[in-house]
């Protein structure tokens, strides 16, 4: 009978090797190195509700307008509101997409 000793290799997880899956949450370094916050990469906004950057452009190119009915739909800025910010600039960078500029009508006014 063998008695509590180390663990064979066969019952130890790997580390070297092994496939990474942890999500890379670069939300900390927005406001210290004005990084761009990639569409492709999943970054947590509210980490109270788990809200990502998707999540607020999806619901925005869906026609939210406002960080109260962004609150109301995704539940981003519920609890905390730590994120309120970040989530007015995601909104603003997706209506400002949006907006078509049309220098022709400028002019003609």
């Amino acid at each position: 009978m063998a008695g509590p000793g180390p663990a064979s290799s066969a019952e130890t997880p790997e580390t070297e090797g092994s496939a990474d899956t942890s999500i890379d949450n670069h939300s900390h370094l927005w406001r210290n190195a004005g990084v761009h916050l990639s569409a492709e990469l999943p970054v947590y906004v509210c980490i109270c509700n788990g809200v990502t950057a998707r999540d607020i452009r999806q619901v925005a190119e869906a026609g939210c307008n406002t960080i109260p009915e962004l609150t109301m739909r995704t539940g981003c800025g519920a609890s905390c509101g730590s994120c309120l910010e970040m989530a007015a600039e995601l909104l603003d960078e997706v209506h400002a997409l949006r907006e078509l500029p049309l220098p022709v009508l400028s002019r003609a006014a």
